[in-house]
């Protein structure tokens, strides 16, 4: 379908949504077997400026919807939604367990989730969280596509890498007992890479997952870290693997949209303005 068709569709038959902006997912919601395919609302542009809507006093969903589904600067289709839950949701697991259901004979778009990316707290879902959008901006702007990086990167990363994650232990030889691990680049893996048209790179690192043979539950030691790479590098932050890039807020600058996960810990993160502003919309299980 194209853009024009899509923000028709936006606004016809169904409230249409005022100047702010609503960026969520269409997911099958982690942990949640019994839940379809929904859609989550995360963050809302209001004068400029992101913020996650993870409270019960966000009261800016409406109750009928449409979304413009958007992934790699495409809309793949649209979907509508309605919503039985915001009356009965509260209290701690509210920004876990908000959901907008899919209205009745609709067949969403979807992506397999082939390189099995976005483990959570339960489970790795079958497809991969899409982006839904309350108006049509899905262009990349940046034009940020997946690249391979050169072992000499990974070298030039080596310091900040230590630095961020710390004292690490491992146990080469009883699962029981852990000693200080004294790695090298040799033992990082790329986890994934995306290059922008400036020449910025977006780099996950991660130590080879093979030489973590204990027995105890680590820290973000072990998770992936990523790294924004250009004249100078940013430490974005652990447990974060992007889902998608756009311009969501039509300014003409990317924001990009990450799936995050930690012990007892999912969620969101969104970063803009050159990834010098971050919203997290997170949720726990217990």
């Amino acid at each position: 379908m194209k853009s024009i068709s899509i923000a028709t569709l936006l606004c016809a038959s169904l409230p249409c949504f005022s100047a702010t902006i609503l960026v969520g997912v269409l997911e099958v919601p982690q942990c949640k077997e019994e839940v379809p395919t929904s859609v989550r609302v995360l963050f809302a542009s209001e004068s400029g400026k992101w913020r996650a809507l993870g409270a019960k006093s966000d009261a800016m969903l409406p109750t009928e919807a449409a979304w413009a589904i958007a992934f790699d600067g495409r809309v793949l289709g649209a979907v509508k939604t309605f919503d039985l839950q915001s009356k009965t949701l509260f209290g701690w697991n509210y920004p876990r367990d908000r959901m907008l259901a899919l209205a009745p004979n609709q067949t969403p778009p979807t992506i397999s989730n082939k390189n099995e990316q976005f483990a959570g707290w339960c489970e790795l879902p079958k497809n991969r969280p899409l982006v839904a959008l309350s108006k049509s901006h899905v262009s990349d702007p940046d034009h940020w596509k997946s690249a391979l990086v050169k072992p000499d990167v990974v070298a030039r990363l080596l310091p900040e890498f230590k630095k961020r994650i710390g004292t690490v232990l491992y146990c080469p030889d009883n699962p029981e007992i852990g000693v200080p691990f004294s790695f090298s680049a040799l033992d990082i893996d790329v986890e994934t890479a995306y290059l922008a048209r400036d020449g910025r790179q977006l780099i996950s690192l991660r130590l080879k997952s093979e030489l973590n043979s204990c027995d105890w539950q680590s820290d973000t030691e072990w998770s992936n870290h990523v790294f924004l790479v250009s004249s100078v590098t940013k430490y974005i932050g652990p447990g974060l693997e992007l889902v998608d890039a756009g311009d969501y807020d039509a300014d003409g600058k990317s924001e990009l949209l990450f799936w995050y996960t930690a012990y007892n810990k999912d969620g969101y993160s969104l970063l803009s303005e050159g990834v010098k502003e971050r919203a997290d919309y997170f949720w726990s299980y217990h």
